[in-house]
């Protein structure tokens, strides 16, 4: 897992710059579905910050641990949606703003 972890993102870190909103945005989605996936499978923070100095992937790795981690794999995947769903609305609306 953390080497899943770390690839993704990496990748991400480096597509988060696409041009529309939905486009990063939707980087920011999957991101997020990765770190809360990370967080719900008992990775650690400690690992989880780890992988990444970039400022930014780390308030998002924080944003994800503040979350509790369920044992029900139902509990789990609703955590991991509600969580990317937020992160993509907070994306879109700080973006839509700047045009």
């Amino acid at each position: 897992m953390k080497i899943k972890l770390a690839l993704i993102i990496l990748l991400m870190a480096s597509t988060v710059q696409a041009g529309t909103p939905e486009e990063a945005c939707k980087s920011y989605h999957e991101l997020a579905t990765s770190l809360m996936d990370a967080r719900q499978s008992g990775v650690s923070l400690v690992k989880a910050m780890s992988i990444t100095d970039r400022k930014f992937l780390q308030d998002l790795t924080i944003k994800a641990y503040k979350q509790p981690r369920y044992s029900m794999e139902e509990n789990k995947k609703r955590t991991t949606e509600d969580f990317a769903n937020r992160i993509y609305l907070e994306c879109y609306e700080a973006l839509s703003k700047e045009k």
